[in-house]
This record gives C-alpha cells, sequence and structure tokens, in this order.
C-alpha cells in the first residue's frame, strides 16, 4: 500500500530558480509554474493514479483554503496519521504553505508513543487516514480536533471541501514563510533508549539538504528524473521533499 509519491526532474541549465528559492513553497511554487503538465505525484496503491503538477498545485491551494478556515496559519503545528499517498503529501505541502509545520505520527507506533508526540507537539488538528483511525481510540483526548485525510473523490478528504475564510489570500500566505519558520517535528529514538528525541526542522534547513543530495551526492544529468517514497515531513532525514523541488 505504499505510494510512490514524487517524481523530481533535474531542471536543465538556466532553469535551476527553485534551487535558489529560499523556502520550500517558493520552490514548489516555481516547479508547478515551469512544468504544469508533467506528473509530480504517482500513487501506485491506486493502479497508478497521478497528478500533474498543475493538480498538485490547485489541490494544495484548495487544501490550505480549508486549514486557514479550521485555524491553520504561521506557526501552528498540524500531525498526520497516514500511509505514504498523495492525500498526505497534499495535505503536507498546504500545512507548509501557511507557514505551519508538520507532525507525523507513525501508525506502528505504540498508543503511548503516539500520545506523548501528541502532548509534546501540540497540534492544532490531526489529519488521519480513515483506515487508521482504529489507532487513535486511546490517545483520541490528547488532540484537540481530528478530521480524516482521505475518503472523498476530489483525491483530498472531505475536509477540504471546507470553504476558505472571506478575502483568504494564497499566495499571500505562502509568501510570508520565512527560511527559519519550522517545517516539522520529529521524534526518534535511540536504540535502547525510553524517550523520544525531538528535533525542530527548518525550511533553510531542508533546503540546503536539497542542494546538497541534488548536486554534490546525487550529481544527476539534466532532465534525468529522481523518485522518492516518502513525502514532505516524513522524510526529514532524507531530501528536503521530492513533493517540493522542482520537476
Amino acid at each position: 500500500m505504499i505510494s510512490r509519491c514524487s517524481l523530481f526532474t533535474v531542471p536543465a541549465a538556466g532553469e535551476r530558480a527553485a534551487l535558489l528559492a529560499t523556502t520550500l513553497c517558493e520552490a514548489f511554487q516555481i516547479s508547478a509554474a515551469r512544468v504544469p503538465d508533467r506528473i509530480a505525484l504517482v500513487d501506485h496503491a491506486d493502479h497508478g493514479r497521478a497528478l500533474t503538477w498543475s493538480a498538485y498545485a490547485a489541490a494544495v491551494e484548495r487544501v490550505a483554503g480549508a486549514l486557514a478556515t479550521l485555524g491553520v496559519r504561521r506557526g501552528e503545528r498540524v500531525a498526520f496519521l497516514a500511509r505514504n499517498r498523495p492525500e498526505l503529501a497534499i495535505a503536507e505541502a498546504a500545512t507548509l504553505h501557511l507557514g505551519a509545520a508538520g507532525v507525523v505520527l507513525y501508525a506502528a507506533s505504540p498508543p503511548a508513543t503516539i500520545e506523548h508526540v501528541l502532548r509534546d507537539s501540540e497540534p492544532l488538528l490531526l489529519l488521519v487516514e480513515s483506515e487508521l483511525d482504529g489507532r487513535l481510540a486511546e490517545v483520541r483526548h490528547a488532540v484537540g480536533q481530528t478530521l480524516t485525510l482521505d475518503g472523498a473523490s476530489n483525491g483530498c478528504g472531505a475536509f477540504a471541501m471546507i470553504a476558505a475564510p472571506a478575502g483568504f489570500d494564497f499566495e499571500a500566505a505562502w509568501r510570508t514563510v520565512q527560511p527559519d519558520d519550522l517545517v516539522g517535528l520529529v521524534y526518534t529514538s535511540s536504540a535502547g533508549a525510553v524517550a523520544l528525541e525531538r528535533e525542530d526542522v527548518l525550511q533553510v534547513q531542508k533546503i540546503d539538504s536539497m542542494r546538497w543530495r541534488i548536486g554534490a551526492r546525487c550529481s544527476p544529468r539534466p532532465g534525468s528524473s529522481l523518485r522518492w517514497g516518502r513525502t514532505i515531513v516524513a522524510s526529514i532525514s532524507a531530501t528536503a521533499s521530492a513533493n517540493a523541488l522542482p520537476a
């Protein structure tokens, strides 16, 4: 059931504006404007369902409007409990475009771990995949609002049909995001450790990671493609997010 979410095509010489972006939001928007008809997301768990960059960007803007109505804004946190799928990529990108940080919960984690992460990160709301909702039975009290991430024909979950606030300016929202804003909170534990360690990851850290992996490590030829199987917040130790990089 793991989706392959993201196809990143290395920009040709002279078309590397996305690599000069100062935030993931800016890199995402540059990509969507430059190659709107290129495939951005592919869900192999759903018969190869694909979204172009144009469709991806439109879904992100729609979900960002819904999240804004729910109170998500710069500095807030949004938690996710879902497998790797386009709906997760869209919701994560929408969260970043509002200047909020994402917190990924892993379905395999014991309830005590999920509860600790929720209490420590204090997310405004939790978006959960419908098939994983049962994992929250013992910890739902630790988060104020829970919404289903999937389950609607629009590919983003029924909550995405919530209308944006009156006067909501999506472009103005993502342009206020700064390099030192949080991308996400990551919780890890070393072998044998009982307590979880928290790492706050910034926009600038992921942009720097993106440049390093694409340039120094990967050294790809212009026009070649790279695939990732993880999405924005989940791949904290990997590239900033294949979903938000130039395509």
